[in-house]
């Protein structure tokens, strides 16, 4: 297949040049320790496509003011396809700076509107500073000059649509661990895909710079006006001590997608870190697509069943004192709702929908439906090893709506 990360969206080729204010930024992480004075040195980077703006630094600063406010032109060819990535950095005099933000901004919602404002986005804080409790923001304004027509975020009537997202391979991935003598270079890939604040993590592959998923695992996000949204996909490499390893990302608009074009297998070609330059390797994904309005979607009500291993009772449903006990069933999409009863956490059938009936998933894991893992953070894998502590599987209730004429959803997804 064409890489689709290269293929033209179904809008008209066009060319606009987008210009991005940075006023300031509030409450960001502190990367310096409490002995450097508990502050940061932020600067930010903003990227669209290939091209990459910095600002300057401001020294010792949670709530840095750019001013007069900082202005970055870019040109960007069908907005509808782009995303603005914006990363906040920390920075250091010795050492590599530090990420301490994140944000992706769809361009497609700013696309010939007639007024820019100044408005607030919040970024996303790097789990190693989710102990400070802070909800870090930027305030950017948004143009297209010099014109001005606005690249507005302007208020959108709710359009709920349902993205499912079929994973099935990658190929040419970079090696993050080495055997001896650094002979032997590989990686134990697993994918996360992140709309919005929802994630969904994939199983894990042992040892493997093209794996396969078979059968491919399959995602579903629910998301509100997707013409104002991203898929942030990151590809990591997971490592049994310390942190795991960040080997490719790619972030994808998903305003193409709006029309509901038929789901096919694309390359999507990945961003590989600076760091492993040297190993000059070309990483994609293959995925299948599709966004489809929730009126003409079947659903798929899911959830978790759960056990612990204990050495003496072997596989059972109780592990009291474990750190994030989960009860026998648990909620897919919040795995907060757990309880020993079927009853207390299963998703309800919509009224306007019918159910065929709870019925046991074996597409995925061994063959009895089980995966396993460490904990409960995963990553999953379909085989039992000598270290798996905990196993789930997922059960399943296929809804039609109760109109005729309804899409009926191919394969099962993890909502």
């Amino acid at each position: 297949s064409p890489d689709a990360s290269k293929r033209t969206s179904h809008f008209a080729l066009k060319m606009y040049k987008l210009t991005v204010s940075l006023v300031k930024a509030v409450d960001l992480v502190a990367a310096d320790s409490i002995v450097m004075g508990g502050q940061s040195d932020p600067y930010v980077i903003f990227k669209v496509g290939s091209v990459t703006k910095k600002s300057s630094i401001i020294k010792q600063d949670l709530n840095p003011e750019w001013d007069p406010a900082e202005l970055f032109q870019f040109d960007v060819e069908n907005p509808e396809d782009s995303v603005l990535e914006v990363t906040v950095m920390d920075y250091d005099r010795i050492g590599a700076d530090d990420l301490i933000g994140t944000t992706n901004i769809a361009l497609a919602p700013f696309v010939d509107q007639d007024s820019s404002d100044v408005l607030m986005y919040e970024v996303d804080i790097p789990e190693r500073f989710a102990s400070q409790k802070r909800k870090s923001s930027l305030l950017l304004e948004i143009a297209h000059p010099p014109a001005h027509h606005a690249l507005n975020r302007q208020p959108q009537h709710r359009d709920m649509h349902t993205l499912d997202i079929t994973l099935v391979k990658a190929t040419g991935l970079a090696a993050s661990d080495f055997g001896a003598f650094g002979f032997g270079g590989k990686s134990d890939p697993y994918v996360i895909f992140k709309v919005g604040s929802k994630t969904h993590k994939s199983s894990m592959i042992k040892s493997n710079l093209n794996p396969v998923w078979s059968p491919p695992e399959k995602f579903r996000f629910k998301v509100d006006n997707p013409r104002d949204a991203c898929l942030e996909i990151k590809v990591f490499d997971f490592d049994m001590i310390g942190a795991d390893d960040l080997i490719g990302s790619k972030n994808l608009a998903l305003a193409p997608f709006v029309e509901g074009r038929k789901a096919e297998l694309m390359s999507y070609e990945l961003e590989v870190p600076d760091c492993y330059s040297k190993q000059k390797c070309t990483s994609s994904l293959f995925l299948e697509i599709s966004l489809v309005s929730d009126d003409s979607i079947d659903l798929v009500l899911e959830l978790y069943e759960n056990q612990y291993y204990h050495i003496v009772k072997q596989w059972c449903y109780d592990m009291q004192g474990d750190a994030n006990h989960r009860r026998r069933w648990s909620q897919v999409n919040d795995s907060n709702v757990t309880s020993d009863s079927f009853e207390e956490v299963a998703p309800k059938v919509p009224a306007t929908h019918s159910a065929e009936g709870w019925t046991l998933d074996v597409s995925q894991g061994d063959e009895n439906g089980w995966m396993y893992a460490i904990n409960f953070q995963g990553p999953w894998q379909k085989d039992m090893t000598t270290l798996a502590k905990v196993r789930r599987r997922k059960w399943i209730n296929k809804c039609k709506p109760s109109r005729p004429g309804a899409r009926i959803p191919n394969g099962t997804y993890t909502a």
